[in-house]
């Protein structure tokens, strides 16, 4: 199916809820909901993946919402960006999330902290950024480089529910800089 030309579907997408983005990006290909194809058949021109972007970072997903519209916004952001930018050496979340910007991002650890409470499910989450880490880990592992191997194993100690407020926190700050003269003793 090919994609509209329909003007009034294309301003939409510069409009600033996320549900009148999905359903003009919907709209001009000519469908009202999504019909079953992966999300990378939706083919998003560069356009409208740059308000897709904008559009997430004004209208973050967040936890409890009523609608889950920023969240599938956010699948389709990733289909698209991991299609446009994924450089085939590695799979990892960092490049994707590190797009974004940073109250999305934290947005993002918090709803992969609420998802965690709920599910009780074990995540590894890999990550360069030394407070992201702190803040979402229970325990860190931190590598030595060239052989990459396990140099210390901290047990981050924060109590549980997290909130972002807490990187404001002595605490937290004597957690990062022991994890960051750690990662420069193993450089």
């Amino acid at each position: 199916m090919r994609p509209s030309t329909d003007p009034g579907a294309r301003r939409s997408l510069t409009s600033p809820g996320m549900s009148g983005w999905l359903e003009a990006f919907l709209a001009c290909r000519g469908v009202e909901r999504p019909d079953g194809r992966a999300l990378y058949a939706y083919r998003c021109t560069d356009e409208e993946f740059g308000s897709l972007a904008e559009a997430l970072s004004r209208n973050p997903p967040r936890g409890g919402s009523v609608s889950d519209t920023p969240i599938r916004a956010f699948v389709l952001y990733a289909a698209e960006w991991w299609q446009r930018k994924y450089d085939g050496r590695h799979w990892a979340w960092e490049p994707l999330l590190g797009a974004l910007d940073e109250l999305t991002r934290d947005k993002l650890n918090e709803e992969l902290l609420r998802i965690w409470r709920e599910t009780g499910t074990t995540i590894i989450f890999v990550t360069h950024s030394v407070p992201e880490a702190a803040f979402l880990g229970e325990k860190c592992l931190v590598l030595s480089a060239h052989p990459g191997r396990v140099r210390e194993y901290v047990d981050v100690g924060f109590p549980s529910p997290r909130v972002l407020g807490m990187r404001d926190t002595l605490e937290f700050v004597q957690v990062t800089a022991h994890l960051r003269s750690l990662i420069e003793e193993a450089r």
